[in-house]
């Protein structure tokens, strides 16, 4: 998957949430490969300057279930 320089964060969220773990940063109207963005990293950014983003930085002592978070039903087919 990839992604122009100029996406916005939400745009790579999504992407991220289709799970795919690693997104190409490509110049405008290019293929020319820039960068490539991870999820780890996106994360880190976020935890690195979490002073900058309150409502984010409100998540962290939350508890997972609180945050319902991987509370889908999980389906299994032998």
């Amino acid at each position: 998957m990839a992604l122009p320089r100029t996406a916005k964060i939400p745009q790579a969220m999504e992407v991220f949430g289709g799970g795919v773990h690693r997104v190409l940063v490509v110049e405008e109207d290019s293929t020319n490969v820039i960068g490539i963005l991870t999820q780890l990293r996106l994360v880190e950014f976020f935890w690195e300057n979490r002073k900058s983003f309150p409502v984010v930085d409100q998540l962290y002592p939350q508890l997972i279930k609180d945050l319902h978070i991987g509370s889908q039903s999980v389906f299994a087919i032998k």
